[in-house]
């Protein structure tokens, strides 16, 4: 039984470890092509600056979800079965996408003062940085809708399924670079991200069918939700805080030479780019695993997923 346990864990961390590769393999196509088109001007700098506005709530909603909603919902479908855990997850993914889509409209209105305050750009990059994130803002309730239904998916164990969202950011990005950034600068590729956060959600639906009902229930005084914003919170914190720093190193690196913004950006994603491809996979595979063992009280369970 343990070795059979022991088989799956490590065929599933691998078939998931070969898919993220291919999803970094072309996000580091995409960045080459976007370097090769747009490389450390004034215009890269305003859309890393923009992208990084919009990818922090991202992060901040990934953290809250990622690190509750898997073994929370777990436990909720195998202890009440899965309407209960069906109306959880529904009314978990109404009030998030709400929350986003509020989050979206403060951004959309208020951008160009947390700009002029961040980043020390002259008029035509502040110009430049405000549109862009507003484009990108467009696409924030798709972007955390499609973080839901990943973690559901996770929890119930088809995490390929879960990490096909890498892979239409790139495809989207590639196709404005190359086809439609000539005409449209740099907008082009703002664009291609708020299409690419479309996409997430579409190519998740189908994985979705068959064993997940929607249910278009909004419920603020469900305890389930309530516990999980509780248990999110550190997570959150600590994702703040490194978000922060990131934000901190940018508005320091925008009062320097044009550029430094763009070069300072592709060094972080090389330095991700292994950290993706070796981290995770297992922390993704693990974490279901361990979620679905605790749920049923397997403690020695628990702690053979943590050898492996």
């Amino acid at each position: 039984m343990i070795l059979a346990r022991k088989d799956k864990f490590l065929k599933a961390t691998a078939l998931v470890t070969a898919v993220i590769m291919l999803s970094k393999v072309c996000g580091l196509a995409r960045d080459i092509i976007t370097a090769g088109y747009f490389g450390t001007g004034v215009e890269n700098d305003a859309y890393a600056s923009a992208y990084s506005l919009f990818y922090l709530p991202v992060l901040l909603f990934n953290s809250c979800i990622t690190a509750t909603m898997v073994p929370l919902y777990v436990e909720e479908r195998q202890k009440m079965g899965d309407t209960h855990s069906n109306q959880f997850a529904s009314n978990a993914l109404n009030l998030f996408s709400i929350a986003a889509l509020i989050i979206a409209a403060l951004m959309f209105l208020f951008v160009r003062p947390l700009v002029s305050l961040l980043f020390h750009f002259d008029e035509t990059g502040l110009e430049l940085t405000v549109k862009l994130t507003r484009i990108m803002m467009l696409g924030l309730v798709f972007n955390v809708a499609s973080i839901v239904l990943a973690s559901l998916l996770n929890a119930m164990e088809k995490f390929i399924a879960a990490q096909l969202t890498g892979f239409p950011l790139s495809f989207a990005v590639i196709i404005a670079a190359v086809g439609f950034s000539p005409k449209y600068g740099i907008a082009a590729i703002a664009w291609g991200v708020f299409a690419a956060s479309v996409l997430q959600v579409v190519v998740l639906i189908p994985a979705m069918m068959g064993w997940f009902t929607y249910e278009p229930r909004i419920d603020l005084c469900d305890k389930r939700f309530h516990l999980l914003l509780h248990l999110a919170g550190p997570a959150v914190l600590s994702m703040g805080i490194s978000e922060i720093n990131h934000m901190i190193d940018r508005s320091l690196a925008s009062g320097l030479a044009t550029g430094s913004i763009s070069a300072m950006n592709y060094a972080y994603k090389l330095i991700t780019f292994l950290l993706g491809i070796l981290m995770v996979p297992l922390t993704t595979v693990m974490f279901s695993r361990m979620s679905r063992l605790a749920a049923n009280d397997d403690r020695h369970g628990v702690r053979d997923v943590l050898k492996q």
